[in-house]
């Protein structure tokens, strides 16, 4: 992706916009960074509710981490965008988060899926075009 490409995402009905492109070339409400310098930028329909996404390169070098989790690599960048989401939307860091919680079971799929827990709704997806894990929470 060179400086000038912004990605939009498309988002379930009712979940707003959201935008991929180089850090500081795109404007959101919400924002997650990956380490290949990207940012993802979600535009949020509904004030009242609370916020979060993330991302995460599908080449990223997991297999230290997924180790030490107990988690079989193949689904675990999934489930960790989403166990992401829902520390975001709890105010938790990610490590007491995951003491405390452990990390979210993802289901496997290729087209995306939504998964509810700890009073919230996550949707997340692959998306082979852009090398990316992406999720997107929300709650009251």
């Amino acid at each position: 992706m060179n400086s000038s490409q912004q990605n939009a995402i498309s988002l379930p009905f009712t979940w707003g916009v959201a935008t991929l492109g180089p850090c500081g070339s795109v404007n959101g409400e919400v924002r997650s960074y990956d380490n290949r310098a990207r940012v993802l930028a979600w535009t949020c329909p509904n004030p009242k509710m609370r916020y979060a996404c993330d991302i995460e390169h599908t080449g990223t070098d997991v297999s230290y981490l997924a180790g030490r989790l107990f988690r079989p690599e193949p689904n675990f960048l999934q489930s960790w965008v989403c166990t992401e989401v829902l520390a975001k939307l709890h105010d938790t860091p990610i490590l007491k988060w995951l003491k405390m919680r452990g990390m979210a079971r993802a289901i496997t799929t290729s087209t995306g899926a939504f998964l509810e827990a700890e009073g919230a709704e996550v949707y997340y997806f692959r998306n082979d075009t852009l090398f990316c894990y992406l999720a997107f929470g929300r709650k009251r």
